[in-house]
């Protein structure tokens, strides 16, 4: 981080929480819903809000309060052996905005 930040880190609640999120970050009690729109290679749209919600991510929060290198570790400690479109859960998302002074 060039300056002082908040990451907020978006995990797939199909996933167990890795040891870094745990000991970095904090539950912010926040979720958001993703929409895949895909069911066998066929477009599924839901009309209007909350209508197509396949999944839910919690939103986990770390203030970075001087600049520094943040390291983002992995979902899964082991390397799994599967063709990627047999798995079932979703990469975590990453959102970074300017921490406030107000925040420091």
């Amino acid at each position: 981080m060039a300056k002082p930040a908040t990451i907020y880190v978006l995990l797939d609640d199909r996933v167990p929480t890795p040891a870094w999120i745990l000991d970095d970050f904090v539950d912010t009690g926040w979720d958001i819903g993703t929409d895949e729109a895909r069911i066998d290679r066929k477009i599924i749209s839901g009309v209007g809000p909350a209508r197509s919600i396949d999944h839910v991510f919690s939103v986990w929060r770390q203030d970075i309060p001087i600049a520094s290198t943040v390291t983002l570790g992995a979902i899964r400690p082991e390397q799994l052996e599967v063709e990627p479109s047999s798995i079932l859960e979703s990469m975590y998302g990453v959102v970074v905005t300017d921490l406030r002074e107000s925040q420091l």
